[in-house]
Order: structure tokens, then sequence, then C-alpha cells
């Protein structure tokens, strides 16, 4: 299927699935180099080369600088809560769904690997000072994870930024990392407050990436202003 489908999301879930232990021969024939030939307007197909290819990584960061998207990993997620039961147990419903992102969370790991890799030679001072700080701008401002947040610090420390957006960013990082910490809106974990504000970060985090999602989590926790 991902041989042939004009959809880039199905070959990254093919190509995820395919660096499973006892994959079949057929993985062999996924490119990774074809995919960013034919789609190179995703940041994201970028990163993936540069994980699979490191030495492609130079080539890789021209190809996120040049990039017009940048989408987060496809998630199962909406595909698993369509085919739910609408009657299902609250507590089953939530378990399947998060088995569902843990999948994708190991599946994001593989294009966390590649910022990694596209960002390693910016964190060295000598390195080229105008393409990582283009890059630190992409990662601030379009990347989908946390990561990406962080590695855009780093690298902007290395190489100039001024001391506010370092601590603007610092206090981002902060206060999203504080919102995935959230506990329960009340003591049953079960509860219809706390089913739906989960489902809620989880369909967020699928349509969105994991920045806006916690962003809209924080949002929706944050306490309501006192009247006036």
């Amino acid at each position: 299927m991902a041989m042939n489908s004009p959809d880039p999301g199905i070959f990254r879930w093919a190509w995820a699935l395919c660096q499973f232990r006892d994959a079949p021969p057929i993985c062999g024939q996924l490119s990774v180099l074809r995919l960013v030939e034919q789609h190179p307007e995703d940041a994201a197909h970028w990163l993936l080369l540069a994980q699979v290819q490191p030495v492609r990584a130079p080539l890789a960061l021209q190809g996120v600088l040049q990039a017009s998207a940048f989408s987060s990993f496809p998630s199962l997620t909406p595909w698993v809560e369509s085919a739910l039961p609408a009657d299902l147990a609250p507590y089953l419903r939530m378990n399947l769904l998060g088995q569902s992102m843990r999948w994708g969370q190991a599946s994001e790991a593989v294009m966390n690997a590649g910022s990694v890799a596209v960002a390693r030679d910016c964190l060295a001072a000598d390195a080229d000072r105008s393409a990582c700080l283009r890059l630190a701008d992409v990662l601030d401002s379009r990347a989908p994870d946390l990561l990406g947040l962080h590695l855009a610090g780093r690298i902007g420390e290395v190489h100039g930024w001024q001391p506010q957006r370092i601590e603007a960013l610092r206090g981002q990082l902060e206060r999203l990392q504080q919102a995935s910490d959230i506990g329960p809106v009340d003591a049953s974990p079960w509860s219809c407050a706390n089913v739906e504000r989960n489902r809620r970060f989880l369909r967020d985090r699928a349509a969105y990436g994991e920045v806006e999602a916690l962003h809209r989590l924080a949002a929706a926790s944050a306490p309501a202003a006192a009247p006036r």
C-alpha cells in the first residue's frame, strides 16, 4: 500500500512498522530518499532522512530550511477512536486510546532522532551561523514537539540569541512541561470530566502535534479569572 499511495503519511506509518523485528522483506523497498524527492515541502520528511542516513544530515538541514510545512507524525488515535463503540466503558476507551498514543510516541522517536541529527552540527560554535540561526527559528516557530523547542533554544544560545529570547523559550518549555504533569480534574480517574479532558488532549495531539496540544491543555486547565 505504501509503495503506491500518494499519501506520505501512509509511507511514514509503513516505514515505522518496518523498524520492528521480523519486518517483511518488502520493507527493504521503502525509500526515504524517494519520499523527500516526492514531498520535499514537509520538514518532517527531511528529519526522517537524517535519521535513516545521518551522512545526509547537511542535505536534510537545507531541506528543513526550505520546507513550507512541518507536520507531526501521523497518529493512529483518531482511527482507533472512530472504530470504538459509543457505549464502550470509559476505562477501556482510555486504555485503548492510550495504547495508540504510546505506539505513536514510539514512532515520533524516529523523527526526534532526525531532529538531533540535523541539529548536531549546529551545537558547535564553528558551524554555519546563518544556517543554524535559521534552523533555530524554524524549530522555535514550527516544530510540533517539545524536543524541537529544546533544540531551538540550545542552538540559539550557541549562536547568539538575545538572553530575553532564550529565557522566554525556557519559560514556554517549563509551562508546557507543567501542563503535561497536570493531575486529574477530580479524584476519580474515570470520571466524565477526566475522560473527556484526556480524550480532548489525545485528539489535539493527533491533529496539531505535542506543542499545540499542550498549549490547549494548559489553557483549559488554567483557573478562570475572577469576575470584576
